[in-house]
């Protein structure tokens, strides 16, 4: 699988991260998350690459090597329940998740990352976040909180666990 870098760009729908955004503000005080659904886009003016794996096994296939030049474009999402209900951390149940897989190759579409908030935090990867990052995939992070409502980054985890920055490119 090729490493994340900084130089990636991903496209999002602004339908998608406004409704990312209004489920991060339903629950200020805690952690919310949910899953981003996408493809790569056959047109990209960016030449880095990107890979991406399936989730749970049987699901989607990776995207293969012959796509690292395109560009992903997130288009959907699906929101998820904190099955922890905390402060400070996520799970996704895992039902959800496999709805969500069955969603995405309904659509032509793959699980192509995650998303959750941080009520009382800049939206930079915890120590937490670090742990539990699958390589390959986008994770953007939302603020929550009352003073930081509405930041927002974007990050890839390359395969040594390491989350890179990634530029969003907000599209109708």
């Amino acid at each position: 699988m090729a490493q994340a870098h900084l130089s990636h760009a991903v496209r999002v729908r602004l339908p998608t991260l406004s409704q990312v955004w209004r489920h991060a503000q339903s629950q200020p005080e805690q952690e919310v998350c949910g899953i981003l659904l996408g493809a790569l886009s056959p047109a990209d003016p960016y030449p880095q690459p990107f890979a991406l794996r399936a989730p749970v096994p049987g699901g989607s296939e990776p995207i293969s090597a012959q796509d690292i030049a395109k560009v992903l474009l997130v288009a959907d999402n699906v929101e998820a329940t904190n099955i922890l209900g905390l402060h400070d951390r996520y799970m996704l149940d895992a039902a959800t998740l496999l709805a969500a897989d069955d969603r995405a190759r309904a659509a032509g579409q793959h699980i192509v990352g995650f998303y959750h908030s941080h009520p009382d935090t800049l939206p930079i990867p915890s120590p937490t976040d670090r742990q539990a990052a699958w390589p390959g995939y986008l994770y953007v992070i939302v603020t929550s909180g009352h003073d930081r409502s509405g930041a927002l980054c974007g990050w890839f985890v390359d395969d040594t666990q390491r989350f890179q920055p990634a530029l969003i490119e907000i599209v109708r």
